[in-house]
């Protein structure tokens, strides 16, 4: 292998596949990048074996070839070198040499014929979305995702149903759902993405479409110059339905930023994990009040639509600031029956996206 190529795109590319590449494996060689060189273009290769990623990039390829290089060291020293173009040359014993600017640098790799066959699209059923949709969904539900990757339901459940699209999240905690309708009719679509693969799909470009077919082991995501490749999840996501739809008696309106930002300075008193704050709801006005011994008192003053008599409803604070950070609108809208029962938020208005209303939900239990 030789050739020449640009460096800031060649750390633009490997830079999504970084969040892919196992760091912690037994397996020393999912350490590694694989780099093949062929015609007029450098494809880079990685895989924990659950997830894979593939891009392909112009480069000037003098000799093809395959070599396998550490990822975290080989983005490191892309980052941090002068040059504009980066020169790779393969020499024996799985071993390249890298030129940029005044610098040069061996780096040792191992047998590229030792590398994971990461599995390419064959014949599977297609459909296109706008990514920037996709990637609005993504958005809209990955924080909601449970931390435990040994969760039945470690990802988010993509549902494609006539011309509506959505996504939907739980960690058994809280929910988060996002839907709107789109101009192509899909028919139904309905399967689970894993959590890494939503962190790796949001990274992906601005614009275009985004090709995903799935196939019985393996969901293909295709754009532009990029593939990803995640394991199918096996399991049904848990009906959601009358979670979303119930009728609630009581509704309050608050400014978002103000919110979140009284959010963010409570949460900076509180020392315990679950950072429990009361909400004092009515006659016009939000307190948000915590008091604790050990770490102090805060109180937050906000103006809010709700005229009623004053009711008492206790959040995970941390729970209602990771939904407001999800959003850019002005108000959002608080539903609930009493103070055990579910709460509904949503954004006032929706979520303008590509000339359309997106409905996005969440739905939190008050913290006992």
């Amino acid at each position: 292998m030789r050739l020449k190529i640009r460096r800031s795109l060649l750390v633009k590319e490997v830079s999504l596949l970084e969040g892919i590449v196992e760091k912690r494996s037994t397996m020393p060689i999912l350490n590694y990048l694989l780099l093949k060189a062929q015609g007029d273009s450098l494809e880079i290769q990685g895989t924990d074996l659950e997830l894979g990623g593939i891009v392909k990039i112009e480069a000037q390829v003098e000799e093809g070839g395959a070599v396998t290089v550490e990822s975290s060291k080989f983005l490191s020293l892309m980052k941090d070198m002068d040059g504009e173009f980066v020169e790779i040359v393969e020499e024996e014993d799985s071993k390249i040499e890298i030129r940029c600017g005044k610098s040069n640098y061996t780096l040792f790799g191992l047998s590229p014929d030792n590398y994971p066959t990461i599995p390419l699209p064959q014949n599977e059923e297609k459909i296109v979305v706008d990514i920037d949709i996709f990637k609005s969904l993504i958005k809209a539900v990955r924080f909601s995702i449970s931390e435990d990757q040994y969760k039945d339901v470690n990802g988010a459940d993509f549902i494609a149903e006539g011309n509506t699209l959505s996504m939907v999240s739980t960690d058994y905690s809280r929910l988060s759902y996002m839907k709107g309708n789109v101009e192509k009719n899909y028919g139904h679509v309905d399967f689970l993405i894993h959590k890494k693969a939503l962190s790796e799909l949001s990274k992906m470009g601005d614009g275009g479409d985004l090709e995903i077919l799935k196939g019985v082991n393996n969901i293909f995501f295709i754009n532009k110059n990029k593939i990803l490749i995640s394991r199918v999840i096996e399991g049904k996501f848990p009906d959601f339905g009358d979670y979303i739809h119930q009728s609630k008696e009581k509704k309050i309106v608050f400014k978002r930023e103000e919110m979140l930002k009284a959010l963010k300075r409570i949460c900076n008193i509180i020392t315990s994990r679950v950072k429990v704050v009361l909400f004092e709801i009515g006659k016009g006005n939000i307190l948000l009040n915590y008091e604790s011994a050990e770490s102090g008192i805060g109180k937050e003053n906000l103006e809010c639509s709700f005229m009623e008599e004053i009711f008492r409803v206790t959040f995970n604070a941390v729970y209602v600031k990771e939904f407001l950070e999800t959003l850019s609108c002005e108000e959002v809208a608080m539903e609930l029956n009493d103070e055990k029962s579910s709460v509904r938020f949503s954004p006032v208005g929706g979520i303008p996206l590509k000339e359309r209303v997106f409905d996005s939900f969440y739905i939190i239990m008050p913290y006992e």
